[in-house]
């Protein structure tokens, strides 16, 4: 939720994000829509369910931004063990520019 509050309070501040098994406020999505935004999230996440961080990207879709999204299937909250490795995340992350 850090993630994504941070962004919506600061956008001008961020050249991307990456919020794991993250979730926030649909209504401070307009903030950070021209923020490119990539999402993990565990699918068996019962602490921060998939669907929160799905809302978030479906909103910010429907706003025309183009957020990334990869869900595990197998895992639980702990999306982070796998996120950070990802082969195109480092990057993905650092060709974006302000």
């Amino acid at each position: 939720a850090g993630t994504l509050d941070l962004i919506a309070r600061k956008p001008k501040w961020f050249a991307a994000a990456a919020p794991v098994c993250g979730w926030g406020d649909t209504n401070q999505v307009k903030s950070y829509t021209k923020i490119p935004v990539w999402f993990f999230h565990g699918a068996k996440d019962i602490t921060v369910p998939m669907v929160w961080a799905e809302n978030i990207k479906l909103k910010l879709e429907k706003m025309g931004a183009k957020p990334k999204f990869t869900s595990y299937p197998e895992v639980g909250h702990n999306a982070w063990d796998f996120a950070y490795f990802e082969p195109d995340f480092l990057p993905w992350l650092f060709a974006q520019k302000k």
